[in-house]
């Protein structure tokens, strides 16, 4: 499972980030974590290129665990747990420079 942003930094300011992942094709992914209001989970299917993406909604400023699990055979395979950051800072934006128009 992979993170959105710069991958491996365990930090992201989307407040509604997309998680993706690899697995076999017209299985349903499972992505499960927790918020303040309790275990959460989002699903999707795996594409016949046997990539999914799960679109995570609005997070908090918190810290987050996220695992993913599709079902293989008459079993469950969970993914290495992914931790992440939810910020929610947006880069600085240049200010506007007034432009004089000759009159």
């Amino acid at each position: 499972m992979s993170e959105p942003g710069v991958q491996g930094d365990g930090v992201t300011s989307d407040q509604t980030p997309t998680l993706s992942g690899i697995g076999l094709a017209g299985a349903t992914v499972t992505v499960a974590y927790a918020t303040a209001f309790g275990p959460q989970t989002a699903t999707s299917t795996v594409a016949a290129n046997g990539t999914w993406r799960v679109h995570v909604p609005s997070l908090s400023v918190r810290a987050y665990l996220f695992t993913a699990s599709l079902p293989s055979n008459v079993i469950l395979v969970y993914s290495q747990p992914l931790a992440m950051t939810s910020t929610h800072t947006t880069q600085a934006r240049p200010a506007a420079t007034p432009t004089r128009v000759p009159t």
